[in-house]
């Protein structure tokens, strides 16, 4: 005996609902990696607003302690080697603008160094774009 059993089903999506589910489906992967990539970017910001921030303060300090080094050492030297004032002055401020412009030229190499990366999600766009476009 040979029973066939037909089952009624739905009528199966057509190509033009397959091809619209796809290009949904695509499009939706695009906005969660755009919103991924935009998450990364702020989180990144933060961290490096952050860091500008603790930088900032840092040389403020820095500064306020240098001048009063600097009035320190002006005056130490112009009394312990009987020199006129402005002398010592001269003398301590160009001992600094040495050490300023030397310093100034090592940050600027550092943070030139500095990218803010987004990870894989260029990439990741790049190629679901490719994807979604292919014939």
């Amino acid at each position: 005996m040979n029973s066939v059993t037909q089952y009624e089903t739905e009528n199966p999506p057509n190509l033009a609902e397959l091809v619209s589910g796809i290009v949904d489906d695509a499009q939706e992967v695009i906005k969660q990696q755009l919103n991924l990539f935009q998450a990364e970017l702020k989180t990144a910001a933060r961290n490096h607003i952050g860091m500008a921030v603790a930088i900032i303060f840092g040389l403020v300090a820095l500064l306020i302690a240098g001048i009063s080094l600097a009035l320190a050492a002006g005056f130490g030297m112009a009394s312990a080697l009987q020199i006129p004032l402005g002398g010592a002055f001269a003398i301590v401020g160009g001992i600094l603008l040495v050490a300023t412009a030397a310093l100034a030229w090592w940050a600027w190499s550092q943070f030139s160094a500095i990218s803010i990366s987004a990870g894989d999600q260029p990439g990741a766009l790049k190629e679901t774009n490719q994807w979604t476009t292919k014939k």
